[in-house]
């Protein structure tokens, strides 16, 4: 009869644990951009002020000592892929004839 009254008391325990890793999962997205490493730009600063040590530290701890380096290149372009049949394909063993050397 003990047997029977303890497993609804694991059941419910076992279906928390896989919400409450979930929840931990949510509350975690909006640290992406807290933890993200200023630009050049955003990090210079004006003559006369001092670097804080405390904030920085502050946001190293928040975010495990890990900051994502900010993004860099042309984050939209993108080329596409050439048409089929238009790529140059080179077999195995086949060398392309070469200009002779002068």
């Amino acid at each position: 009869m003990r047997i029977l009254a303890i497993m609804p008391l694991g059941l419910m325990l076992a279906l928390a644990v896989p919400a409450a890793a979930q929840q931990q999962n949510d509350s975690q997205a909006p640290q992406a951009d807290k933890c993200r490493a200023q630009t050049e730009q955003g990090a210079k600063q004006q003559p006369g002020q001092q670097a804080d040590d405390g904030n920085l530290t502050a946001k190293l701890n928040d975010c495990g000592g890990v900051l994502k380096p900010p993004p860099t290149g042309d984050q939209g372009m993108a080329a596409p892929a050439p048409d089929e049949g238009k790529t140059p394909v080179i077999k195995p063993g086949e060398v392309p004839p070469q200009p002779p050397k002068q």
